[in-house]
């Protein structure tokens, strides 16, 4: 093997983590509302802990809109001022209820395992949470409790019990040791929607409250503001594109499926950068991201690009060619409208007109072949340009039994 073949070539990425749904930024990019909101509910929580009542807050948003990093950006923040400030030990015990512990019981032996660092087998359920208690009072500690994916634990725990449960032991803490002061400053539920409030029994929902931090969905903006401060960590300067940041945010935030889901968007930049280093490009392209986004959705099937019209085919072809002529996400439908009747024009084929072709535009949306992108633009998402090229060349002799209409 020649050394030159041997080298390595550069890699786009500074810091491929930067991307990865455990990483926390240093600032949360429009989570500021929800942050203050934390910061109002917990202010008085450190001033003289053992004279405060136990905070139970509810963070609810869709998937990908920032609720665990935002009560781990904020447990972080109190943890800091708790040592620094107050010379108080506070410990953040953060357990994802679908990946961790998916019954009552492996919840509360996960819980005293973070938070004592050991890990205690046998005895009753409720048992673990009277060890937890004696242990931070032993130790002069406090703890916050995060808990993520709730609902999917009470969905589950309801079956078997469905009176009392998690939300009725950790919201009633301090009457384990009553009259006594409470060690355990807070616990954070966080779920999708409140959906799961109607799994609970009266005393749950009593004891749950009302205090709710709600998280909305990203939109197309906010999402660009939060990829270009990720890609400023994440990648080699000059590598990402300002169209790429663009195209990403616009394929996360007009999804049918979660709308504005910020781990989405994070994933397709980070698998488009490992496209461009396995293809050992300098730069990440709007086709990496195409080919990014082809492979984590159906896109259109041999099938249904075989079961297309004639002219549904050229119109399709007229996309690609302009698109790659323009190198660009997205381009008008009368571009594509142009180049369809060039198309025409060089197979000695009668054009259809605007408005059918812009129903074919349409369809061919429908099946995930074409994308209708911000302002009426015509892009392709679910397949790369050049896998489409391909696709086309392939059925070239369709093409030729186009009829005049």
């Amino acid at each position: 093997m020649s050394s030159e073949s041997s080298e390595r070539h550069p890699s786009v990425f500074r810091d491929g983590s930067k991307l990865l749904p455990r990483y926390i930024p240093g600032a949360l990019l429009h989570r500021e509302r929800q942050l203050s909101m934390l910061d109002n509910i917990f202010r008085d929580t450190l001033e003289n802990p053992r004279e405060n009542y136990m905070r139970v807050v509810q963070l609810l948003g869709p998937t990908g809109s920032g609720k665990t990093s935002t009560a781990l950006w904020f447990g972080s923040k109190l943890q800091r001022e708790a040592g620094e400030r107050r010379g108080i030990t506070l410990g953040i015990v953060h357990v994802n209820c679908k990946v961790e512990a998916k019954t009552q019981r492996s919840l509360y032996r996960k819980i005293l395992m973070k938070a004592a660092g050991r890990d205690v087998q046998g005895g009753p359920t409720e048992e673990y949470l009277t060890l937890l208690l004696d242990h931070l009072r032993k130790q002069g500690d406090y703890l916050v409790i995060i808990l993520d994916d709730v609902d999917y634990l009470i969905r589950l725990s309801k079956q078997e019990q469905p009176e009392g449960g998690v939300i009725y032991d950790l919201t009633r803490l301090n009457e384990v040791h009553l009259g006594e002061y409470m060690n355990v400053l807070g616990v954070l539920f966080i779920a999708r929607d409140d959906g799961f409030r109607s799994l609970l029994d009266s005393s749950e929902r009593s004891s749950l409250g009302r205090l709710v931090v709600r998280m909305p969905h990203y939109g197309k903006d906010e999402l660009v503001d939060i990829l270009r401060a990720r890609v400023e960590e994440a990648f080699n300067p000059d590598t990402v594109p300002p169209e790429v940041v663009g195209y990403v945010a616009d394929l996360a935030s007009g999804r049918r499926e979660d709308p504005g889901d910020c781990r989405y968007a994070l994933d397709l930049l980070l698998t488009a950068g490992m496209m461009a280093d396995e293809r050992r490009e300098a730069t990440v392209s709007l086709e990496h991201v195409r080919s990014s986004y082809a492979d984590a959705t159906w896109g259109p099937s041999d099938e249904e690009l075989n079961a297309l019209s004639p002219h549904c085919i050229l119109v399709l072809g007229a996309a690609v060619l302009v698109l790659k002529r323009r190198m660009t996400p997205y381009v008008s439908v009368k571009d594509v409208h142009e180049f369809y009747r060039m198309a025409c024009d060089t197979r000695g084929v009668r054009p259809l007109g605007y408005g059918r072709v812009r129903q074919l535009i349409l369809e061919l949306n429908a099946i995930g072949g074409l994308d209708l992108g911000p302002k009426g633009g015509v892009g392709i998402a679910g397949a790369t340009l050049d896998d489409l090229e391909w696709s086309l060349i392939a059925m070239e002799k369709k093409i030729k039994l186009v009829e005049s209409e």
